[in-house]
């Protein structure tokens, strides 16, 4: 992947955060972890969503690694 592309993708995944977190209403505690809030596992799904699509690997505090 060309860095244009990955930068094009960082943006479109940029954008399908803001979107996601948009409908969030709670931005408590998931309860699944201490210091892991439910928005963050709406932002991680997202991301890990498309960054997989793209055959990228992945690093996620919120999900490990890939």
């Amino acid at each position: 992947m060309s860095p244009e592309s990955l930068l094009s993708l960082f943006h479109e995944i940029a954008d399908a955060v803001a979107d996601a977190l948009d409908g969030v209403t709670d931005w408590g505690p998931s309860g699944g972890r201490d210091s892991q809030y439910a928005a963050d596992l709406v932002a991680d799904a997202v991301v890990l969503e498309r960054l997989r699509a793209a055959g990228c690997g992945v690093l996620s505090e919120e999900s490990g690694s890939e």
